[in-house]
């Protein structure tokens, strides 16, 4: 048999034994096919152009192609490079160099090399106790790679899960790429072509000369060992996608040619993450660490166990197996200004003390040996001192101090400065000794004045009060403070009155001579005056006037409530009413034309949240269409059991995940006027649609976009489905004229908040994907006020508030 797998190990075994220099690694350069495949197509043109250099067996092993005859140890790091021409060749070529360039480059800063440390975890599974089950087996990774020598920082993304494991958004996935991604591991169901996750179209991702390491743990991930002349056409595998895509994607793909088992797959994994973690390999390329995870599973199975030996030889490294993870060779420590902060911002005599709170990060290697952190203080008169030292254990990836400092009014008032220092003893070899060491200059004011009377928030039930202020120095010389009274925190209102008062240290005392209305809220405020006759700095409070009151405290304006602390809702300042922030749910379609373009369910899917919930169609030349309601994502619900389908759709009972399916035939005018009256009068303002094609593999057996236009002739002007589908954002549908696949994104009668998206096929051998983030309000938030007080006793707590009724959209 020509272009026999056998030849090639035994050239690669005899290369080992009689090289001069015995070859480090294989880099097996062209796509291969499985021997079955070869066995069934070798004789076809597309056949010999898809078996490049073959592969060992079927499931597909190039593992078994560095072993020696009749023995199962690899003897050789060995990967592959898929690719089927020299361009694909030279947009690999181009990403290795990249690659290289950044591992080559130093830097002592934190914008420019911290992104090394990042890795992502994703498990994705279909039931709570798989899910847990991988989410284990995700943070025994995490606990490794994490720690020496690595000291990563690792983002944890599950599909659904209840614990402190983030939803992976596309917002979220788009920001991690850009950013940069050392490693990305998924862990969970797969298949060669999809994932569990919208994790399968490396275009949407900037990411250049930031590749990551792909490892994906499920099944067929890795297998892109196929007869399919698509391949000429489009990179289908998932494996093939990320490895191939110019300028994105990763710079390797680790993953099963066959299928995997969890417990397996969580053993091979495990030696992967330790082999990276350990002095050994962590300067290691990926290929002798994939050499190592092999040899490490049979030590602690056998060679007979037949589970370890599957996982061991079908486990694919798509990349180049010389390539290494990004290490570093020694520990690099750093603090750069924007991680120290002098807490509050402004600071006065009258304050008792201040914070400083500093972060460190490790850019580099991470180690055991303890680290010393020493901050220094410089006062005005130019003395320095140390007023804390201590000693932290080896800094992983990131580590903080919080620390409090008393403030002398005789001493401090004027400039200060604060320095922090890594490493102060400069007891660690590290990449750059200049990024250790920052200093923040802040003033300590002398002539601060704070409001004292009414206290802030409070309740006065009294006419003719006395505004009181304070000033931080009660010994201060007689100087001017300005003092404001006014019913908005702007002070721009016609009734404002404002008062300048040249008094000495102490108590500052303002009538400002009004009568109060009864319910109001009152803003008032005061300030030293600088040498030009400007307020140095504004010190806030306010009152509210109720005459029947007992005396206590009051939140009920719109700027008293911008006080309070947010989580999940705000006040907006348009309409001053709370609102809940909006909660981002991620839609991600797949559509193909069957069965040119897809053959398994998962291309023809809509994910929600990252789990699919639809199918695809039942008919060709039909339109499948689904609705989500704009408050909770509701999928609307369609009826099957009366043969027919709801508002006149067809029966969608041809599998599963299809019962929220609205499909609608396009092959004559009735047809094509039910799916446009569904979505005319049936689907509400504001809900998001989404619709696939399902287009037929032949041309004939497709009605087109100019038939559906021609409808007006029988409707009236701009009546008809074409006319229905551009009005709704879908301006290029005349684009369906030929054999290809589309999908849409709409937000209906909201293209100003929402922008439509819309994706064509190029042909019918293309697969399509599609995605968009979509708001919908949160269900529930939290508002905290300020602290409320003093008081002796608190006797009664009064709520008022008014719901509003939102119209169903």
């Amino acid at each position: 048999m020509k272009k026999n797998p056998a030849a090639l190990r035994n050239f690669l075994s005899w290369a080992k034994n009689n090289f001069t220099i015995r070859p480090k690694f294989v880099f097996l350069i062209g796509h291969g096919m499985t021997y079955d495949y070869y066995y069934y197509y070798q004789n076809t043109p597309e056949g010999e152009k898809l078996n490049l250099v073959p592969t060992y067996g079927a499931p597909a092993s190039d593992w078994l192609l560095v072993t020696d005859s009749a023995q199962y140890l690899p003897h050789t790091p060995v990967g592959r490079l898929s690719a089927i021409n020299g361009d694909e060749v030279s947009i690999y070529l181009n990403k290795i160099t990249q690659y290289e360039d950044a591992q080559r480059y130093t830097s002592p800063l934190i914008s420019e090399k911290a992104w090394i440390k990042n890795f992502v975890h994703v498990v994705g599974a279909s039931d709570s106790n798989t899910q847990r089950q991988l989410e284990g087996y995700m943070e025994n990774y995490k606990i490794i790679i994490s720690d020496t020598l690595v000291g990563a920082n690792v983002a944890s993304f599950s599909k659904s899960s209840a614990d402190a494991v983030q939803p992976l958004t596309d917002e979220t996935l788009q920001n991690l790429f850009s950013t940069g991604i050392s490693q990305l591991a998924y862990f969970g169901h797969s298949s060669a072509t999809v994932l569990d996750f919208n994790l399968d179209n490396p275009d949407r991702y900037n990411n250049q000369g930031k590749y990551p390491v792909f490892i994906v743990m499920g099944c067929n991930a890795g297998n892109f060992f196929s007869y399919n002349p698509a391949r000429f056409f489009i990179k289908e595998t998932l494996s093939e996608k990320f490895v191939l895509a110019d300028q994105r994607g990763s710079i390797a793909f680790m993953a099963s040619s066959h299928f995997g088992i969890a417990h397996y797959l969580h053993r091979y994994n495990s030696q992967t993450y330790s082999a990276q973690s350990s002095p050994e390999f962590y300067d290691k390329s990926m290929g002798e660490i994939m050499l190592q995870s092999i040899n490490q599973l049979y030590a602690t199975t056998s060679f007979n166990d037949f589970f370890s030996r599957m996982h061991a030889e079908e486990n694919t490294f798509h990349g180049d197996p010389a390539l290494k993870l990004n290490t570093q060779p020694k520990p690099d420590y750093v603090v750069e200004d924007p991680m120290v902060v002098i807490d509050p911002g402004f600071l006065s005599i009258a304050d008792t003390s201040f914070n400083v709170n500093a972060r460190f990060m490790n850019i580099g290697m991470a180690i055991d040996d303890s680290i010393v952190v020493e901050v220094k203080r410089t006062y005005p008169n130019g003395s320095t001192e140390v007023v804390h030292r201590d000693t932290l254990a080896g800094i992983r990836y990131m580590d903080s101090i919080a620390i409090s400092l008393h403030i002398l009014p005789a001493r401090d008032k004027g400039l200060n400065k604060i320095t922090v220092t890594i490493d102060a003893d400069m007891g660690v070899d590290e990449m750059y000794e200049t990024n250790n060491s920052v200093t923040k200059s802040f003033f300590i004011y002398e002539d601060d004045i704070k409001p004292v009377y009414p206290l802030d928030l409070a309740i006065i039930n009294k006419q003719n009060i006395k505004l009181i202020a304070s000033t931080a120095n009660p010994f201060s010389v007689s100087q001017p403070y300005k003092i404001e009274i006014d019913t908005t925190a702007f002070f721009n209102s016609p009734f404002k009155l404002a008062q300048t008062v040249t008094t000495s240290g102490g108590l500052l005392e303002y009538s400002p001579g009004l009568t109060f209305t009864d319910s109001t809220v009152y803003y008032w405020r005061v300030s030293s005056l600088d040498t030009a006759g400007n307020p140095a700095k504004w010190n806030n409070a306010s009152f509210i006037y109720l005459a029947n009151s007992d005396l206590g405290f009051n939140q009920s304006h719109f700027f008293q409530h911008t006080q309070s602390t947010e989580d999940r809702l705000y006040i907006d300042s348009a309409d001053r009413r709370w609102k809940y922030h909006p909660v981002t749910h991620n839609l991600f379609v797949r559509n193909a034309i069957y069965p040119t373009g897809g053959t398994q369910n998962a291309d023809f899917t809509i994910s929600v949240d990252g789990e699919v919930h639809h199918n695809g169609g039942c008919n060709f030349n039909e339109l499948i269409i689904n609705v989500y309601d704009s408050l909770m994502f509701r999928a609307m619900q369609n009826n099957f059991s009366g043969g027919v389908g709801l508002y006149g759709s067809v029966s969608a009972t041809c599998g599963p995940l299809r019962t929220q399916n609205f499909q609608y035939l396009l092959g004559d005018t009735s047809w094509r006027r039910k799916a446009m009256q569904f979505l005319e009068n049936v689907v509400p303002d504001g809900a998001y649609v989404v619709i696939r094609s399902n287009t037929a593999p032949w041309f004939a057996g497709n009605t087109y976009a100019a038939a559906w236009a021609a409808d007006t002739s029988i409707y009236g002007s701009g009546k008809s489905l074409y006319h229905t589908l551009k009005n709704q954002g879908l301006y290029n549908i005349d684009l369906y004229d030929t054999m290809r696949c589309f999908a849409m994104i709409y937000k209906k009668n909201r293209q100003a908040s929402f922008t439509p998206k819309v994706q064509f096929g190029q042909n019918e051998y293309d697969r399509l994907t599609l995605t968009a983030d979509c708001e919908t309000p949160d269900f529930m938030g939290f508002a905290t006020s300020p602290i409320l007080g003093p008081a002796k006793v608190w006797k009664q707590l009064k709520w008022r508030g008014t719901s509003k009724d939102v119209p169903f959209e």
